[in-house]
This record gives structure tokens, sequence and C-alpha cells, in this order.
């Protein structure tokens, strides 16, 4: 069946001329030409959020959920104590962090859903961060750090289509749309080249000023 290219997204389209093969398939011919986004999510208490724990046969390291929290937090702290995550579980869940080993043409996505009468989402991470294109499986192959740069930035994005934020054009941004396979790869290391280590991705937020304005705008921060 022949999948006509103008419906995929762009992060699809990076993902696939990353190098994925097989991943035009009937799966990704039905998929929505755009990231479904929620609108702000409520923020009269603390907001529940689950990881889930991965399994090895898909990817998934130890410390892939340290890097989803991490990620969890550097929004937190840029909504300045206008939104709380907190650990709950799944069922309570207002946002849910999954991790597939599926095949999808994207490093995640973004499903919104309604928990309990409330606006909230469940975010699929691909852990395994091979097939995306010789340069990215080189790095993420010889170098762990920019391995977890890819996990950490992939969770950073798709928590800020959970949050209510949609695409950016601008390049610097960490809710940017690739248009092609060198933005990706040139993102990812550029944030790569600002660690010595992994643990300094919990200070390094990977979020822009124009990230941080345009969530402070949508969650009405400073008003």
């Amino acid at each position: 069946m022949m999948v006509s290219t103008s419906r995929w997204t762009k992060f699809e389209r990076a993902a696939v001329g990353l190098g994925v093969v097989g991943m035009v398939t009937a799966l990704l011919a039905i998929r929505s030409a755009t990231v479904p986004t929620l609108d702000r999510l409520s923020t009269d208490h603390p907001l529940m959020l689950s990881i889930q724990a991965g399994a090895p046969d898909i990817g998934y390291q130890p410390g892939d959920a340290q890097l989803a929290h991490w990620a969890a937090g550097a929004w937190q702290r840029a909504l300045q104590g206008q939104l709380e995550f907190r650990a709950g579980p799944p069922e309570d869940a207002q946002v849910t962090i999954e991790w597939t080993g599926g095949e999808t043409g994207r490093f995640g996505d973004m499903r919104p859903v309604l928990v309990n009468g409330r606006r909230g989402a469940v975010l699929r991470i691909h852990p395994r961060t091979s097939g995306f294109g010789a340069e990215v499986d080189r790095r993420a192959a010889e170098d762990s750090v920019f391995r977890a740069t890819v996990v950490y930035l992939t969770c950073l994005h798709e928590l800020g289509h959970a949050l209510g934020l949609s695409h950016s054009d601008n390049q610097r941004d960490i809710m940017v749309d690739f248009d092609t396979v060198d933005q990706a790869s040139v993102f990812f290391e550029r944030y790569r080249q600002r660690l010595d280590s992994l643990d300094q991705i919990a200070t390094h937020s990977g979020l822009s000023a124009n990230d941080v304005r345009r969530i402070q705008t949508l969650y009405d921060v400073g008003n």
C-alpha cells in the first residue's frame, strides 16, 4: 500500500530520514498529520506523574526513569511553582510516561487522554537509540551521555506537548519540529557538548528562553 508522505509530521519524516527502515507501514499511514496538544493542564493541585518501568529488550536502561524525572523537573522549574509534579499510581496519573520498542517513525509521541474527568496525556518514549541514522547510532553506541541526551530531550519534548505546547520553528527550542536529518543530529550534539557527565543533565534543562516564555505565557506565570 502506498503511503502519502504529506500526512507525516516533520518529526516522523526526520526519523525516517535518519535511517529507520520499514516504517512505511499501514500503522504509520493512519497516524494523524499533526501532534495533538492539550491546552494547559489543571494546576489546582499537584499533577500526578507516573513513570513506568521499561524492558531491557526494547533498549530501556535503569537510568532512563531518572532522565524522565529530570525532564519533568525542568518544566516544573520553568513554571516557577505554578505547577507541581508528584509521583502517583498509573490509574490516577494525569501524565504517564511509557517506554516502547514499537516502530512509529518517531523518537517518541504523546496521546491526550482523560483521567478522572481531567485532561491528561500518555507519553511513549523510544529508549533504543539505534536505527535513527548512522551518526546518531554511532554517537549513542560510543558515548553513553549522548545516548542519555537523546532520551532526555525526547522526554522533555513530549512533556512539552503534554503541558499544552505546540511545535516551534525556532531551531534552538526543545519544541522544534525537525525539518531535516541534520537538524536532529546537530540538536542532540549541541546539548551533549554542554555536559561533562551524565549527572549534569539535572542542571542543564535544555529549554530555550523561548520555550520558557511560551510555557510561562500559557500558564500565566507572573500574572
